[in-house]
């Protein structure tokens, strides 16, 4: 499961001018997005039925934050093409686009018994922020 979500996810990414490399399902360390899950959710099917109806309230929030997400891709692409830079504005919302969609693909899986939160932040999971 946790390749396909990798292999989903780095086409999100590719598409969300994130990187310029292709998923191409190999090994993580080859992988063009950083992508690991602890496993620590016990699928069945009611909890499968529970919790898509809890993910709901998450996934319109992040439907229409890419709705935005859409536009900045275009901004981003033109910003590209004429600047030869990537706005990094753009570039982190977009990422912490695709990392809440990660974390909810993940926990609509049953991959991880928490729920995803409501943020584009990385630093709410503990993880320590990015340096330079």
């Amino acid at each position: 499961m946790t390749k396909w979500l990798r292999y989903i996810i780095g086409f999100y990414a590719y598409l969300s001018l994130l990187t310029d490399r292709l998923p191409t399902g190999d090994a993580p360390g080859d992988a063009a997005v950083r992508f690991e899950v602890r496993t620590a959710g016990s699928p069945s099917v009611g909890n499968a039925v529970w919790r898509i109806i809890l993910a709901l309230p998450s996934a319109i929030v992040l439907t229409l934050l890419w709705i935005i997400g859409v536009i900045l891709i275009v901004i981003a692409a033109v910003s590209v093409l004429a600047s030869e830079s990537y706005p990094s504005g753009i570039y982190d919302f977009l990422r912490g686009l695709n990392r809440w969609g990660a974390r909810l693909l993940v926990y609509l899986a049953s991959l991880v018994e928490a729920y995803p939160p409501f943020t584009l932040d990385k630093d709410s999971l503990g993880e320590a922020p990015a340096s330079g």
